[in-house]
């Protein structure tokens, strides 16, 4: 036997479990439930602490906040991890190069969401600054955390997801012992201290590769920028339609209404979170894969892996968080039980939309995606006003489910067609 031989015969078999543990899609997935547990918590505590007026305009706040820097993200994340051709040393230069523009955009997205905040009744100017700071930070930190996916450094990017919220929760601790020093803009200001630690820590170890004098690639920033609007087209559809539904409950629910939505809100988020960790390695697999029918075969493989975990996820999620919920937010929030129900498989049944719609992004299909949005958009204005002021935080939660099935069952033709007309071009161009 030669020596090759023997160190293989004598190394120890790598079991199933162990790949799993190892697997990127594992870690990820782990690190973003444990994301999640913590940003629940940090949620449950402020609900508790702050009166339900109060919670009301903090859900309008982290709303507003959440949909506009979507506008000017331009579909950098998705065009980072998709576009190939280039090594370690090109995205060394092309976050040296990014990170001026980058923060041009953030600024815009922070300026942007000041002018909406101060238009709200109720939003002081130090909450509203705060707010707009915090955008500023986090527009920085997604691009960050862009590049560490595309350089797959999952390790990091795990611990960028819980310390963005280990953070805030430390400090807002000490506030169950003084709760008259709760408010929203004590609250901001947490994920605000959260955000920017995560975001200074980053920079400190990416130091290396900021290069002033080197640049990357025009014809590779090119592709990156053309690639990145083309999504960006697509994300527009995905903020809309994803969040469309929150937007019109800040408009139709009472101020009850819309802390009991608010406060259950978290869990529609946790379950689109745990989708996107599974479908940002999917991404990432889907792209590098370099054969069309392998791409075809790798895009099936992980759908399969999303669905199965997404649904095996919020099973037991279904079971325990009606009867919780009520008990941890009090008798101030009325219908928390039914409406948690409805948030979590409306938030489920999306995450599986969206997993579906990035995933067919590394086979370079769109049209489907921006097919099941538009249904998303139209289905959401025809039944959220009158099902929304009838209903409250329920009819809110059964406006999510009923979008989320009508936008699968659109999406779902659209994928049958796409996959295999994409797979019969490629053979053709083969012949």
């Amino acid at each position: 036997m030669t020596r090759a031989e023997i160190s293989l015969a004598l190394a120890p078999a790598v079991t199933r479990a162990d790949r799993v543990r190892r697997s990127p899609v594992a870690r990820i997935y782990s690190a973003t439930l444990v994301t999640q547990v913590l940003g629940l918590a940090l949620t449950t505590i402020v609900a508790r602490l702050l009166a339900p007026d109060e919670f009301a305009l903090l859900t309008e706040l982290v709303i507003y906040s959440s949909v506009i820097p979507s506008l000017f993200s331009c579909g950098i994340s998705d065009a980072l991890v998709t576009t190939r051709g280039f090594d370690h040393e090109d995205v060394v230069n092309i976050y040296s190069s990014g990170v001026i523009p980058v923060a041009v955009l953030a600024l815009v997205a922070g300026a942007v969401t000041w002018i909406v905040a101060t238009i709200l009744p109720d939003g002081d100017r130090i909450t509203v600054t705060i707010l707009s700071l915090s955008v500023v930070v986090s527009f920085l930190s997604s691009w960050i955390m862009s590049l560490e996916q595309r350089l797959e450094c999952f390790g990091d990017y795990n611990r960028q997801l819980i310390w963005t919220n280990v953070i805030p929760l430390a400090l807002m601790l000490p506030l169950v012992l003084r709760p008259e020093w709760c408010s929203v803009a004590f609250f901001l200001a947490a994920r605000f201290v959260g955000n920017t630690t995560v975001l200074a820590q980053r920079f400190y170890f990416r130091r290396n590769f900021l290069h002033p004098v080197r640049r990357a690639d025009r014809g590779m920033i090119r592709s990156i920028t053309v690639r990145g609007l083309r999504f960006h087209t697509t994300a527009l559809l995905n903020v809309f339609s994803g969040r469309l539904d929150q937007v019109m409950a800040t408009a139709f629910l009472s101020s009850s209404g819309l802390a009991t939505y608010g406060a259950v809100l978290p869990m529609s988020v946790a379950m689109k979170s745990l989708g996107n960790a599974v479908s940002t390695v999917g991404l990432v697999r889907v792209s590098s894969v370099d054969a069309q029918e392998a791409k075809a075969s790798s895009f099936s493989r992980q759908l399969r892996l999303s669905i199965v975990a997404s649904f095996v996820m919020a099973l037991p999620i279904c079971l325990l968080m009606p009867v919780l919920f009520p008990l941890l937010l009090g008798p101030r929030y009325v219908d928390v039980g039914k409406t948690v129900i409805l948030v979590i498989v409306g938030g489920t049944l999306f995450s599986l939309v969206d997993i579906e719609i990035r995933l067919l992004r590394g086979l370079l299909i769109v049209w489907p995606g921006v097919a099941a949005r538009v249904a998303t958009i139209g289905s959401v204005l025809l039944l959220a006003p009158t099902v929304m002021r009838d209903h409250g935080a329920v009819g809110a939660g059964a406006v999510s489910v009923a979008t989320a099935v009508v936008t699968l069952v659109v999406l779902a033709v659209g994928i049958r067609f796409a996959v295999v007309r994409n797979l019969t071009a490629s053979a053709q161009e083969l012949d």
